[in-house]
């Protein structure tokens, strides 16, 4: 009986082990993994910023205002956003793995919502680059992930100051409408262009008998974005209550 006894102690000491191990791989590839994030995110908004903030001149001579150097945040910011954005697919990798406990749907939603329009949208279409509506955007996002991502990453390590964490679960109060009110925009203003090329068309007849029009895709996006939106958004609100509230007690 002794022995059955040191047996299974054993093998609950060993599976402790191998847990514990398992957990601190975990936790030390998601605080990696943010870390990049927030240097990365920290890229596209230092950049966005030097585009709005510092006095350039236009082509005529005079010195542009805050308005006309907006649309040119995302040509000095492009290069960051591509590769952060679409890295931030692992997220719902580390939603279906368990490694967060984030639902799995709308973070998969989240992501392709955001990626579509910076890669299928903005980034296809070159005059919407040089618009209000795309250096918003890029604001917007970029004002967000370098709160989200240290967050996150203070997280891990329960460390996370008060500060950060009210910021976290109020600034999306106005960026969340701001960018997704772009991100329409930028959707809506990309249709004429769209269909004047027949971007992204597929026309019968082919081997799988499959027509596909790229525009009436958009309108359709569009109607559903707003419903989508109000469901992460209210989201965020309870998630605020509940993060808020749970600290201040």
């Amino acid at each position: 009986g002794t022995n059955s006894n040191n047996n299974n102690n054993t093998n609950n000491n060993r599976n402790s082990n191998t847990f514990s191990r398992k957990k601190g791989l975990i936790h030390g590839y998601l605080l990696l993994y943010n870390l990049i994030q927030s240097l990365g995110w920290t890229a596209v908004l230092a950049s966005a910023l030097r585009a709005v903030l510092l006095p350039a001149s236009s082509n005529f001579g005079r010195t542009t205002n805050w308005q006309e150097r907006l649309t040119t945040v995302y040509d000095h910011s492009s290069m960051f956003v591509k590769p952060f954005q679409i890295l931030s697919l692992m997220e719902t990798l580390h939603a279906v793995f368990g490694f967060v406990r984030s639902p799995v749907l709308p973070s998969v939603l989240q992501w392709m919502g955001r990626t579509h329009v910076l890669m299928c949208v903005t980034d296809s279409v070159m005059p919407l680059q040089k618009t209000t509506a795309a250096g918003v955007l890029i604001l917007c996002w970029a004002i967000t992930e370098c709160v989200r991502y240290p967050c996150y990453a203070l997280g891990i390590l329960n460390a996370t100051p008060k500060w950060l964490l009210y910021l976290r679960y109020t600034l999306f109060i106005p960026l969340y409408p701001l960018g997704a009110a772009s991100e329409m925009k930028l959707m809506y203003d990309s249709i004429g262009f769209v269909k004047r090329v027949e971007m992204y068309y597929v026309h019968m007849p082919n081997v799988l008998n499959f027509a596909f029009d790229y525009s009436w895709f958009l309108y359709l996006v569009l109607v559903v974005y707003p419903f989508m939106f109000a469901q992460l958004y209210f989201y965020m609100f309870h998630q605020r209550r509940r993060k808020l509230k749970t600290k201040k007690a």
